[in-house]
Order: structure tokens, then C-alpha cells, then sequence
């Protein structure tokens, strides 16, 4: 019985996210412009500050290509990177 009423709860919950959330998971590939309000392709007054965390331990081997591979990015606004 216990088991039942589990499923069923969790069956209403996926129901909600699937259909209440207004399809979360469907992340487009310009999702500033939607939050920003902005037409697609505008680019905002100001780009916002962006700071990439690293989280290495014994990473010797890779972690200065993948600083330099964020720092490579071609991003307008200012980018700050701690490892």
C-alpha cells in the first residue's frame, strides 16, 4: 500500500514537471536573449561578468589546457578563471 501511494506521488510530480514547467528541460542555445527579454542575436548593453570555477585535484596533466581553452573563448564580456 505504502509502495502505491509512493508511485503514485512521484507519477504526480513527473506529471507536473512535464506539463506545469512549461518544458524546462528544452534549454535553446541562446537562452540570455529569453531571460533578457531581447530579441534573438541582440547582443544586451553590458555583458555580465562571468567567473568559470575549476575544481582540480591531481590534474597536473590537464589543467593548463583547460584554462587556456576557457580563456580562449571568444566572450565579449569580462571572464575570470580560478582553478
Amino acid at each position: 500500500m505504502i509502495g502505491l501511494v509512493v508511485a503514485v506521488g512521484v507519477l504526480a510530480i513527473w506529471i507536473y514537471l512535464a506539463l506545469g514547467r512549461g518544458g524546462f528541460w528544452r534549454a535553446g542555445q541562446d537562452d540570455r536573449a529569453m531571460h533578457a527579454g531581447l530579441r534573438r542575436g541582440a547582443a544586451p548593453d553590458a555583458w555580465p561578468r562571468v567567473v568559470a570555477i575549476v575544481p582540480a585535484r591531481n590534474e597536473a596533466d590537464l589543467v593548463g589546457r583547460t584554462v587556456s581553452s576557457l580563456l580562449g573563448h571568444p566572450y565579449p564580456g569580462d571572464l575570470s578563471v580560478v582553478v
